[in-house]
C-alpha cells in the first residue's frame, strides 16, 4: 500500500510541476515582445521559415522577437510617410536613398540614438568606424546607424579586354579621362558594331569635376565647394573651367560619333555596346560586370575615393518614434552589426535550403528556393557577408580599405536644411533636369548653356546658394 501510495503521489508531483511549467512557459513567451521591422524589397515565400530561425538568435540575446516587413520598393516611401503621419506603430525602419533620413527626422518619425547607443548597445562603437558615426550627426545627434557597405566613390572607366589586347592599347597611358580619345577614335573607325564611349547616366560631368569638387548639396548638383577650401566656399559649377572643360568635351566627342546619337533617350549605364564605360567604381564591380555582360573588362580608377555624407546616409536603420521597445530596437541594430550568423540568415536566409557552402567564406544561393538575396546592403553590416560565387575573395577586405583610405569631406555630417529656399530649390532643379542634355553631348553647348545659365539665375540659385553658405559657415564654426 505505502509502495502505490508512492506512485500516486509521485505522479501528482509531476503532473503539477508540469502544470507549472507549461504555465510559466507561456507567461515567459507572452512578455516577450516582438518587434516590426520595415524595410524595401520584395516578400519572401519562406519568411515565417528564417523568421523562426532568426528568433532562435534573438530571444536568448535580447529577450524579443523580430518580424521583418518587406515593402514593395516602389510603394515604401508613400507607405512610411504615412505610417510616420498617422502614428504607426512599429519598431526599426529603413531609411536614406527611400524614406529619406532628413525628412525621417524633420517628421520626428525617428528618434535619437546617441544614449540608447551607450547604455544598451556600446558594442557597435567598436564594430563601426567612427566616420560613419560623424556623417549621421544631426545637430549633434545620431537618428539612425549607417549600414556599412561601399561609402566611398571612385571614377573609374571600364574597358573591354579584347579590344584593349587587340589594338594593344598601354592602360598605364590613362591618367584622366581625356587620354582615351585615340582608343576611342580607333574604335569609331575600325569597331562599327560598337559605340566607343558610355558617360553613363550618373557619372558624366563628374569625370571632369570629381577630382577637384563636390557637391555642396546633392539635391541640387549645380552648387560645388572645392575639396581643398578648409573654408568650403559654394561655387556654382558654370562658373568652374571644369564643368566647362567637360561639357565642351562631351560635345566634341558626340560630333566626332563617340557618343550614341540617342544618347538622351538609351538606357543602360554598361553593357557590351560600349567599348568603354565610366562607372562609380567599387571592389568586385568589375567581376559583377563580367558575369552580367559576358565579357572580360580592365578598369583603370581615375582619381582617388572620397567620401561625403551622402555616399554614407544612403542606407540606414531607424528606431521608430511610435516604438513601444527602443532598447530592444537598438539592441537588435547592434545585434545585425555585429553577429555574422544573424546577418547572414536575414539576407540570405537557411543553409541548406536557400543556399550551399562552398567554403567558410563563399556561399551558393540555391536559385528559386523561396527566399532570395533581398539587398545585403539593406542591414547592418555588410562586411559580415558570405561571398557570392564570382566576387573575389578579399572583396569586403578592399571595399572596406576603400572607406578607411578615401578623402572624407570637410563637411561630413552636414544637413543642409531647405525650408526656407524649398520653392527656390524646385525652380533650380526644374532647370537643371530642362537642359541635362548639355552633361551629354547632344546639344550645341554654347547656346544651351547661355540660356541654361539665364533661366537659373532667374530661377534663384545665388539665393540657394547664399543660404547654403550661411548654413555650411554655422556648421564649421560648431565643429572647431
Amino acid at each position: 500500500m505505502k509502495k502505490i501510495l508512492a506512485v500516486i503521489l509521485a505522479a501528482m508531483i509531476a503532473a503539477y510541476v508540469c502544470g507549472c511549467s507549461k504555465n510559466l512557459g507561456q507567461t515567459n513567451k507572452a512578455d516577450i515582445p516582438e518587434l516590426v521591422w520595415y524595410v524595401p524589397g520584395s516578400k519572401q515565400a519562406d519568411m515565417e521559415l528564417v523568421k523562426e530561425k532568426i528568433n532562435e538568435i534573438l530571444v536568448p540575446k535580447i529577450g524579443a522577437t523580430l518580424d521583418i516587413q518587406f515593402i514593395d520598393d516602389g510603394a515604401y516611401q508613400e507607405r512610411m510617410n504615412m505610417n510616420m503621419a498617422s502614428g504607426t506603430v512599429f519598431d526599426l525602419c529603413f531609411c536614406g536613398y527611400v524614406n529619406v533620413y532628413y525628412d525621417c527626422i524633420r517628421q520626428g518619425g525617428i528618434i535619437p540614438l546617441n544614449d540608447l547607443i551607450n547604455k544598451e548597445a556600446p558594442s557597435l562603437l567598436k564594430a563601426l568606424p567612427q566616420y560613419l558615426f560623424d556623417a549621421a550627426t544631426v545637430n549633434g545627434k545620431i537618428y539612425a546607424i549607417p549600414n556599412n557597405q561601399i561609402m566611398a566613390q571612385n571614377i573609374a572607366l571600364s574597358f573591354q579586354k579584347k579590344l584593349v589586347d587587340k589594338y594593344s592599347y598601354n592602360l598605364s597611358d590613362v591618367k584622366r579621362n581625356g587620354d582615351i580619345e585615340p582608343f576611342l577614335k580607333t574604335i569609331k573607325d575600325k569597331e562599327p558594331d560598337l559605340y566607343p564611349f558610355n558617360g553613363g547616366t550618373s557619372v558624366r560631368i563628374n569625370l571632369w569635376s570629381m577630382d577637384k569638387y563636390e557637391n555642396a548639396y546633392i539635391g541640387l548638383n549645380c552648387l560645388w565647394i572645392d575639396k581643398s577650401d578648409e573654408q568650403c566656399k559654394v561655387i556654382k559649377r558654370y562658373d568652374t573651367k571644369e564643368f566647362l572643360e567637360g561639357i565642351h568635351t562631351l560635345r566634341d566627342w558626340y560630333n566626332k560619333g563617340y557618343i550614341r546619337k540617342d544618347v538622351t533617350s538609351a538606357t543602360g549605364a554598361s553593357d557590351s555596346q560600349y567599348a568603354v564605360s565610366a562607372i562609380f567604381n567599387k571592389p568586385g564591380l568589375e567581376q559583377e560586370l563580367e558575369k552580367k555582360l559576358g565579357i572580360e573588362l580592365d578598369t583603370v580608377n581615375l582619381y582617388k575615393a572620397h567620401m561625403t555624407t551622402q555616399g554614407c546616409i544612403q542606407t540606414m536603420t531607424g528606431v521608430s518614434a511610435t516604438s513601444k521597445n527602443p532598447e530592444k530596437a537598438v539592441k537588435i541594430i547592434e545585434q545585425v552589426n555585429t553577429n555574422a550568423e544573424l546577418y547572414n540568415l536575414i539576407v540570405y536566409g537557411v543553409e541548406g535550403k536557400h543556399y550551399t557552402k562552398i567554403n567558410d567564406k563563399y556561399i551558393k544561393v540555391i536559385p528559386e528556393s523561396g527566399y532570395s538575396d533581398s539587398g545585403a546592403w539593406k542591414f547592418g553590416n555588410q562586411f559580415n557577408a558570405y561571398i557570392t560565387e564570382g566576387k573575389p575573395e578579399n572583396v569586403w577586405e578592399e571595399t572596406q580599405k576603400q572607406n578607411d583610405e578615401a578623402t572624407k569631406s570637410k563637411l561630413l555630417g552636414f544637413a543642409f536644411n531647405t525650408k526656407k529656399i524649398s520653392s527656390e530649390i524646385a525652380q533650380c532643379v526644374s532647370v537643371t533636369e530642362k537642359y541635362s542634355a548639355i552633361e551629354d553631348g547632344s546639344v550645341d553647348v554654347d547656346t544651351f548653356l547661355e540660356k541654361y545659365i539665364q533661366e537659373m539665375e532667374d530661377a534663384g540659385i545665388n539665393i540657394v546658394k547664399a543660404e547654403l553658405q550661411s548654413q555650411i559657415d554655422e556648421f564649421l564654426a560648431n565643429k572647431k
